[in-house]
C-alpha cells in the first residue's frame, strides 16, 4: 500500500523544505506541481527527491489540484500545501495506519487531526478530510 503525496506550488523557497522533511519516510512518492515559479522552489523539489511536474496557472485552483492529482501512482493520496506539514505524532499514526489500510480495500477516504497555527502562536486544533 503506497502513499503519494502531491503539493502545487509557486514560489514556496521559503516553506518547500519543511514540508518535504516532514513526509520523508511516509510517502514513497512526492510530487510537486509548479504553477510558475521564479524562485528555487524547482530545485529544491527535485534536490528532495521529489518529481516536479508543471502546470499553467489559469487562475482555477481545482484544476491544478485535479492535475496535481492525476500525476500521483499510489494507492493513497495526500493532498498537502507547502506551508502545512506532517507532525511528528501524525507521522507516526500514517506510517502505522498504511499497512492496516492494506488489509481494508473498502476504505476509501480519511480524515484528520490538523492542528493550525497563526504567526507562531498557539493553535487550533480540526478534523479535515483529506
Amino acid at each position: 500500500m503506497s502513499l503519494s503525496a502531491v503539493l502545487i506550488v509557486k514560489n514556496e523557497e521559503e516553506n518547500l523544505p519543511r514540508c518535504l522533511r516532514s513526509l520523508e519516510g511516509v510517502c514513497q512518492e512526492i510530487v510537486v506541481v509548479d504553477t510558475g515559479s521564479s524562485d528555487r522552489t524547482v530545485s529544491i523539489a527535485r534536490d528532495a527527491g521529489a518529481r516536479v511536474e508543471f502546470f499553467p496557472w489559469n487562475g482555477n485552483e481545482s484544476d491544478a489540484r485535479n492535475y496535481s492529482v492525476q500525476q500521483a501512482t499510489g494507492d493513497w493520496l495526500l493532498v498537502i500545501d507547502a506551508d502545512e506539514e506532517l507532525s511528528l505524532e501524525l507521522h507516526t499514526e500514517l506510517r502505522e495506519l498504511m499497512p492496516e489500510l492494506a488489509q481494508r480495500p473498502e476504505v476509501r477516504s480519511g480524515s484528520l487531526i490538523w492542528e493550525n497555527h497563526f504567526d507562531g502562536g498557539e493553535g487550533n486544533r480540526t478534523r479535515i478530510l483529506r
